[in-house]
């Protein structure tokens, strides 16, 4: 399943305890500890209405990348 494809310069992807202040500067939701989850957050996404998103904890993300377009994909 698509779960987003954006014009980004990147994108992290990240624990609820890791790389949480890169998260927040890219505009993504600060996510307590003990929330079972994964953050993914555009970086400079060349779009205003993009928000980043949270999948729980243990779903498989396949991210690719052409150029500038950034495509992630779940199982």
């Amino acid at each position: 399943m698509l779960l987003l494809s954006v014009f980004a310069v990147g994108l992290i992807i990240s624990t609820p305890t890791g790389s949480t202040a890169y998260s927040a500067a890219a505009g993504a939701s600060i996510v307590h500890p003990n929330v079972p989850a994964i953050v993914i957050a555009p970086i400079c996404p060349h779009s205003l209405s993009f928000r980043p998103i949270i999948v729980p904890a243990g779903v498989e993300v396949k991210v690719t990348r052409e150029l500038f377009l950034i495509s992630a994909v779940i199982n």
